[in-house]
């Protein structure tokens, strides 16, 4: 495990991602920001920088999640991500707000929310 940003990473087993996603988030927003992480495999700091534009439309959520270039870690290519049925309905459970640039909007909604946001207590 990590320990002060050294060392690697722990990779949680399936067991522990349903217990994560059955018992440990409750907010609709939490379960929607992980699922997106969980079912298109994308960083947490790139479906924090998702714009509502390219993930929901005004029939709700697209067929498939929309990265740009510009909000991932390599900054190459913009990516098109199938909508998993799961995702989906977290997604339709968090019903964003469809006038706010972001997905997941920062604090008075200014910006998205910074990675960096304190999950279950974790600052």
């Amino acid at each position: 495990m990590k320990q002060d940003r050294f060392g690697k990473a722990g990779v949680l087993s399936s067991e522990q991602i349903q217990h994560l996603f059955r018992d440990g988030l409750i907010k609709p927003r939490d379960l929607a920001l992980f699922g997106v992480c969980l079912y298109t495999g994308c960083r947490i700091g790139e479906a924090c920088r998702l714009l509502t534009s390219d993930v929901i439309n005004a029939s709700g959520p697209k067929p498939s999640v929309l990265f740009r270039w510009h909000q991932t870690k390599g900054k190459r290519d913009t990516r098109e991500v199938p909508m998993h049925p799961q995702l989906h309905d977290y997604l339709v459970a968090y019903s964003p707000d469809l006038t706010r640039t972001y997905l997941f909007p920062g604090r008075h909604g200014r910006s998205y929310i910074p990675r960096s946001f304190g999950f279950c207590g974790v600052t």
